[in-house]
This record gives C-alpha cells, structure tokens and sequence, in this order.
C-alpha cells in the first residue's frame, strides 16, 4: 500500500500517549492497536517507554536533560515510521509539557493524548513495585514522587484511565479521532 493511502484514515498520525508511571498508557497503546487492526484493518506502530529505553536511549538517565533528549529520539523514529506510511502510539511518560509543545511544533500530525489517573491509584496499580523504591529512595527522579510530571493543559484527548475501564477508555480515544478527522467515521 502506498503512502498516505490507507483508505479508511484522513491522515497519518502519531498519537502520543503521556502521563504518570502506571496510568495506563502501555496498556491502552496495545488495546487500541488491536482494536484499530480489528475494526479498521490499520496497522499502528507502538514506540513504548520502557523498550525504547532499552534500545533508543540507553545511553540516557533521567535528569531533565536526558528526558528531553529521550523524548526527542522517539519522536523523530516516530516521524521516521510515520513517513513510511504507518500511523504510531508513542506511550511515554513524557513529564514535560515543554518537550511535548516543542515535539508537536516540530513534527506534524502529533495529537497529545493524556492518560490521566491520580497518584494514588498509579502507585495502587504498581505491580513492579516502583513507586515504593522511589519512595523509600531506592529511586531517584521517579515521575509523580520526586520527579516533576507537568500534565497538559490542552490534551487532543483526554482518556481518565481511574474512572473508565480499557474499553470505554479505547471507544473514547476512537470517537475523538473521528472528531478530529484522522479516522474515517
């Protein structure tokens, strides 16, 4: 298929998925590129965190610096798998505003989806335990503890993981898109 052809999108996207450790990001970028392969037969890359970490950046830490530098690698690979013709669902943490402005300055067709769920049930939902290291101070510059995380002001879309299920919250996530004519209704 060609560039820009699929039939069933207005444009290419990238969707980038920020908010606290735990919120739900991962999770919602897996169900949701099931759901768009199932109902709209697209293929969306994921770029997530902690892989790319692996990968991308593994030369990067977690100062503020670092993260900026972090979030500017994913966006260009971002752009990189955009330009080949496949939409991607960047899930990352991505804690500052600043760095998302400048990302959606650079890079076209970038929608800002915030996962927002309270500390409180982030910290609940830790399964790895994290947010107890950082807490005791295991783990220095943990997102939400002792590292800043500057939620957006504006988000495209605005998913509240803590009061809807995945479900809802994907249903959700599609209706905006159709909204903001990148899927065809």
């Amino acid at each position: 298929m060609m560039k820009g052809s699929l039939p069933r999108l207005h444009k290419i996207f990238i969707l980038w998925f920020t908010g606290l450790p735990c919120s739900g990001k991962t999770t919602l970028a897996l169900a949701l590129k099931k759901k768009i392969k199932s109902d709209y037969d697209i293929s969306l890359a994921i770029l997530d965190g902690d892989i790319l970490r692996q990968n991308l950046s593994k030369d990067l830490g977690y100062s503020t610096e670092d993260r900026r530098a972090h979030n500017l690698r994913t966006a260009s690979h971002a752009n990189q798998i955009v330009q080949s013709g496949t939409p991607v669902c960047v899930s990352l943490i991505s804690p500052c505003r600043n760095t998302r402005e400048e990302i959606k300055k650079t890079f076209s067709n970038v929608f800002e989806v915030y996962i927002k769920c309270s500390l409180t049930e982030c910290e609940r939902r830790d399964n790895k335990g994290l947010y107890k290291k950082a807490r005791m101070g295991n783990i220095k510059n943990f997102t939400g503890v002792d590292g800043l995380y500057d939620p957006p002001t504006h988000p495209d879309i605005l998913v509240e993981t803590e009061k809807y299920g995945a479900e809802k919250s994907i249903s959700h996530i599609l209706e905006r898109l159709k909204d903001l004519k990148i899927i065809k209704g």
